[in-house]
């Protein structure tokens, strides 16, 4: 079944527990990647930590080039698992300057 299709209650049991409360899943499911339109899903929150402590030491940067130095409250992961969307106040930031490469 194609991820776009499930039901609320499906798509809320294939995520579990990683959709926030403050996270519409609703919202969450009509999301894509501006740049492949593929689907995004909420980021694992180690991945999180991972990227907070690379952009606290200088050494995370975004798409444009830019050192990321504020930290990331949450993220959306493309599908194929090669770029996070920050979230900054629990909203998606889905500009492609500000995707963060995860490979």
């Amino acid at each position: 079944m194609p991820f776009f299709t499930l039901s609320r209650s499906r798509f809320r049991a294939r995520l579990g527990s990683c959709v926030p409360a403050d996270m519409n899943a609703d919202l969450l499911a009509l999301l894509r990647c501006p740049a492949t339109r593929q689907p995004l899903a909420l980021a694992e929150r180690a991945v999180i930590e991972r990227l907070n402590a690379q952009a606290a030491a200088g050494q995370l940067r975004n798409a444009a080039g830019h050192s990321v130095t504020i930290k990331l409250d949450d993220g959306l992961v493309r599908a194929d698992g090669a770029a996070l969307y920050p979230v900054r106040n629990n909203v998606p930031v889905l500009l492609v300057d500000e995707a963060i490469a995860l490979r």
